[in-house]
């Protein structure tokens, strides 16, 4: 059969590339290397929905605690997105590869025109072999921040430039049917059912 997944996107979390002490160049430039062979050697496009700001700019600003109020997680994503794209842009251009950083928020993809624009900038950068790497605009908005991490982003990103594929690249070993029962974890999902649509509600 006819491989037909050409169009990738690929979330990473926090923990696939930061650790205590903020972005971990080693752990990023693993990914790196992968997405490079996805690229180079097997032809995909690829785009990277990728956490760390919040990371990275808490160790630049030399916070020995998680912060906890809005204000501070914004203040570390606002330092940390400069970081995060600098420390990706840096290891891409090793490889020849170019990158580009798109910011998103939840208005982005109400808003039809909004929308369409994030639509026609990427595939402007995926025709001129960049990688658009995107990430939440932690600093302006609250609700992504309070409640979650960019598995729907990533989602909403994969739905926008039809990909064949999405990745999302986490230490959570897999899906939990009871939150509190670590013996109810799914490995893998075979089929997208009704009760796990329910649990991803």
């Amino acid at each position: 059969m006819k491989n037909t997944i050409n169009k990738i996107v690929i979330k990473v979390g926090s923990s696939s590339i930061a650790d205590e002490n903020g972005i971990n160049v080693g752990k990023m430039n693993k990914i790196v290397e992968q997405v490079t062979d996805l690229k180079f050697k097997r032809k995909k496009d690829i785009i990277i929905v990728s956490s760390g700001a919040i990371a990275a700019g808490k160790s630049v600003l030399g916070y020995r605690y998680k912060p906890y109020s809005v204000s501070e997680k914004q203040a570390c994503a606002a330092v940390g997105q400069g970081v995060l794209i600098s420390k990706y842009r840096d290891l891409f251009a090793v490889k020849n590869i170019k990158v580009a950083q798109i910011l998103l928020t939840a208005d982005d993809f109400s808003n039809r025109q909004r929308y369409l624009n994030a639509y026609n900038t990427m595939n402007a950068l995926l025709e001129n072999d960049v990688i658009p790497i995107v990430n939440e605009n932690d600093t302006i908005t609250t609700d992504e921040i309070k409640f979650g991490d960019n598995d729907v982003l990533s989602a909403q990103v994969a739905s926008l430039l039809e990909a064949d594929l999405s990745i999302i690249l986490s230490d959570i070993p897999g899906l939990l049917k009871d939150l509190g029962n670590p013996k109810s974890l799914i490995n893998i999902v075979e089929e997208v059912t009704p009760e796990l649509e329910n649990l991803a509600n």
